[in-house]
Order: C-alpha cells, then structure tokens, then sequence
C-alpha cells in the first residue's frame, strides 16, 4: 500500500499549474450569415420548435401528448416525470422494458435494429461537424440542440428493445458503443448546403427504414416495439422537414448554386449506414434482405425529394438524375465492395476548426 507521505509528495501543488485563461479568438461574420441566420431562426421558431416528444429512462419509454397552450403563454418544456407533474401533460402512451420482453423479434430484425443504432451512435461526429459548419447561422445552430437531443433517444429505444427481446446485454451495448467510436464518420460532400440537402434526403430514408423495420416487427407480433420504432419514424420525417425548410431559405439567395448542390447530392446519394458498417458485405445484404432495398423506392426517395425542391431544381435535371442514379450507384458500389471502408482513427483527429467544409447529420 501506499503511505500517506508518499502520496503527499505526488500530490502537484495547485500553485504551479496553468492559470485560468480568458483566450478567445475573432470570427468573421459576413452580412449574409446574419440574413440566413436570422431566416432560418423564424423558420425554427415559429415552426420546428418543441417539446421534448418522448422521454426514454429506467426501462420505459414515455410518450407526451402535445401541450395544449393558453394565449400568449409560453409552452413549458417537458424533460423529466416531475415536469409531466407539474404541468399536468397526459402522457401518449407507456411502455416498459417488461412490456417488450413479452414480444420476440427475429435476429435478422434484431441484426438490422443494432446496425441502425450504430448509425445513429455516431451523434458526437454528427454534432461536432454541424455545429462547425452552421456556427454562425443562428436558426439552424440552435436548431441543432434540439435534433440531437431528439435523435439521442433512437439509440436509446433501439438498444432498450436489445436487451429486452434478449438480443444483447448492457454490456455488449456498451462494448458496441465504444467499438463505433473507435473510427469518425465525416461528412460525404464538400460544401454545408450539399451537407444540408443530404441531411433531408438521409432523414426522409431513414423514416422509410424505420417504417419498414416497424412492419415486420408487426408481422412478428411484436407490436409494442414496433410502436416505438414507429415513434422513432415520425422524428425523422419531422427532422426532414426541417432541412427542406432550410435548404429552401439557402435556395432564396443562391437559387443556381443550391440547384446544382441538390443534383449532386442526389447523383452520389448514399445511406450513412453502409460506409458504417462493420461488414459492409454481410451487413448490406442483411439490411436489404430483411426490409427491403430496391431500385424502384430508391428513384422514388430521390425523385421525391427533388420534386419537393422544384422551386429552385430543373425537374427535367432531376428526372434525368433519378433514371441514370440506380446503374451509376450500382458501379459505386461493386468497386466499393472491393476495398474497406475509409477510417480516421480517433486518436488522429484534431479538433475541429471554427469554421470548416462540413455539414450535417445522418440520423
């Protein structure tokens, strides 16, 4: 054991260490930042603001009911039980980890579920970058608080059907975790509003994923999951409305930049799980063997989408994108499968800069 004495004389004496800094640095702030950023905080505002939907803790998964507002009062913010109490807000619906330990899922689900929260355990590189890139835009950087409060709690409700079907334990969770740390994910284009298109389409598939998953989960009677992967669904469909939301408000001042940033977007669009994957072989075949994955739903995914920016995008461009997408990504792919993903090991990557190339956020 070690002596008392020989503690005290490791202990470092407080007085010789580093005084507290009050470094900062300048950051240029053009006249259009402050434009956009003010636009997109009213589209925040008065549109995509809310309450916290769900609440995922203890092994329980809590649903709130929209807070009905009285004239000029301000809606609180529902965090916590005691805050249900308090404001008297009627929950949705309760489920508990012993509701679901009833119901079964197939390990082909279950496979698929823990990809899915893979992608989404990624949320510290999908924050870090969306916060460098929109810093000076204020809708959209507050926006982003909010979104990973929200997409927190997919990881949460997937991992919470895991362990309660008996498809993981928490420490094969954790270990999990930490194995999806051990690589970056960085975003796929090289410009933010490209990043934010791609975060529209990303979300809108994503909500097609999960919906299908929930369908299955159905078909296997296991419907109390299915519920709240279903929840998790209706987030995503709700976060990509945001985007289109901004991507629009970009649109407005550069109508011929924005067109062209949406049809390259649409020509290399790719679903951050498959470059995530552990195996990308396996684990793609896994994916589209069980909730489906073909050309018809992913033309109609990108001609959605463009359809849905026909303010500022040339539909005959687009239709023209949507039918050469399916050979072209076929190509991609075949040569992908070829080599392993590219990976930044963690312990290289650097602090990200003030302000950098990057955009958004896969889940």
């Amino acid at each position: 054991m070690t002596s008392r004495a020989e503690t005290r004389a490791r202990t470092v004496d407080f007085r010789a260490g580093p005084p507290y800094s009050e470094e900062t640095h300048p950051v240029e702030i053009t006249l259009e930042q402050k434009a956009f950023g003010l636009e997109t905080d009213r589209i925040y505002e008065g549109l995509f603001k809310r309450s916290t939907p769900w609440l995922v803790q203890k092994g329980r998964i809590l649903y709130f009911r929209p807070v009905q507002v009285k004239p000029n009062e301000d809606p609180p913010v529902i965090q916590s039980e005691n805050d249900v109490k308090r404001y008297g807000v009627i929950t949705v619906d309760e489920i508990s980890g012993e509701d679901l330990a009833r119901e079964q899922i197939s390990k082909d689900v279950a496979a698929v579920l823990r990809i899915f929260k893979r992608v989404e355990d990624n949320l510290p590189d999908f924050s870090r970058h969306a916060t460098a890139a929109f810093r000076n835009v204020k809708g959209i950087s507050r926006s982003y608080y909010q979104w990973g409060r929200e997409e927190t709690e997919h990881s949460n409700v997937a991992g919470l059907i895991l362990l309660a079907t008996g498809h993981s334990t928490q420490e094969e969770l954790d270990d999990d975790y930490y194995k999806t740390q051990e690589n970056t994910w960085e975003p796929p284009f090289e410009t933010p509003i490209e990043n934010l298109i791609y975060a529209m389409f990303q979300e809108g598939n994503t909500h097609g994923n999960y919906i299908a998953l929930a369908k299955i989960m159905e078909e296997q009677g296991a419907v109390k999951c299915a519920y709240a992967i279903r929840q998790v669904a209706s987030d995503e469909a709700f976060h990509r409305a945001s985007y289109r939301r901004y991507v629009e408000a970009y649109a407005r001042l550069h109508p011929q930049e924005a067109q062209e940033a949406a049809l390259n977007v649409a020509w290399n669009f790719r679903m951050p799980a498959l470059h995530l994957m552990r195996n990308r072989t396996r684990d793609t075949v896994r994916v589209v063997s069980t909730i489906g994955y073909n050309k018809e739903e992913v033309e109609n995914l990108l001609r959605r989408g463009l359809k849905d920016l026909s303010s500022f995008v040339n539909q005959e461009r687009a239709e023209e994108v949507v039918r050469g997408y399916w050979p072209a990504e076929m190509a991609r792919l075949n040569e992908t499968m070829r080599k392993p993903a590219s990976a930044v090991p963690v312990s290289e990557l650097e602090s990200p800069p003030t302000q950098n190339r990057n955009g958004i956020a896969p889940a």
